[in-house]
């Protein structure tokens, strides 16, 4: 009897004593940063200048984002433009703007693009504008009138992506002395 008694103890014992299967993430989406490493060939240049201006940190946490993510070739026609022969030749307060330039507090989604400025500011304090140009009879998004939209509307763990051809530039006149 007291062998019988061990054997069911140790049977409802036992089993009870398996470790639980904790969930650590909310989601298994990756974040911008996740994103961006996810494709080195088209970001890896744009994740660098996150790296180095410190941004990665918060764009890999939780939040609510929307990243103009300029490609490679992007980038590299920036840094020509700005004098610069890498990321890390850069001027790194220059960087700091331009990556402000290019991110919102917000998920903005394409369905929210009208000809104009988008409805929320991005971290550089400068409204985004977009239009709808037409180009070889494929119409396209244009930010700023200096990027085109490549691919829309990546959702990611912290937001949405944008993929645009060109880095943005501040503008550096008012609306009126344009």
């Amino acid at each position: 009897l007291t062998g019988f008694l061990c054997i069911m103890v140790c049977t409802i014992i036992i089993p009870a004593c398996k470790k639980p299967d904790l969930v650590i993430n909310t989601t298994e989406d990756v974040n911008i940063v996740g994103y961006l490493e996810k494709y080195p060939d088209s970001f890896s240049l744009f994740k660098q200048i996150l790296d180095r201006t410190g941004n990665s940190a918060f764009l890999n946490a939780y939040g609510s984002y929307t990243c103009f993510a300029p490609t490679n070739s992007g980038v590299k026609t920036y840094l020509q433009k700005i004098g610069a022969a890498s990321v890390d030749a850069a001027d790194l307060n220059t960087l700091k703007d331009m990556v402000r330039l290019h991110l919102l507090g917000d998920t903005v989604n394409t369905a929210s693009f009208t000809d104009g400025k988008l409805p929320v500011i991005t971290m550089y304090g400068q409204y985004l504008v977009t239009a709808v140009v037409n180009t070889g009879g494929i119409s396209s998004y244009i930010i700023n009138r200096q990027a085109l939209i490549v691919k829309s509307n990546i959702k990611v763990g912290n937001g949405i992506i944008h993929s645009i051809d060109n880095v943005l530039i501040p503008a550096t006149k008012t609306i009126a002395k344009q």
